[in-house]
């Protein structure tokens, strides 16, 4: 863990997008995040007490790793 700018920075921890964020890495809209989440396609996104959800930049990067895109 490293501090910076008062905050807590924990090395190699996951990074989570927001749909807006994975819909702009995957050059898709919004609506089309929401259906692989849906289908199962982002796998290790969570859905916030809220009604977000948070996606692993991991996932993305699967996706587009298994659609020749990266």
């Amino acid at each position: 863990m490293t501090a910076h700018d008062g905050h807590v920075v924990i090395e190699n921890a996951p990074t989570f997008l927001t749909i807006a964020e994975a819909g702009e890495r995957l050059r898709v809209s919004r609506q089309t995040v929401v259906r692989y989440l849906y289908r199962g396609l982002l796998v290790g996104a969570v859905r916030l007490p809220g009604g977000q959800w948070r996606i692993p930049s991991a996932a993305v990067d699967a996706l587009l790793g298994e659609r020749g895109e990266r």
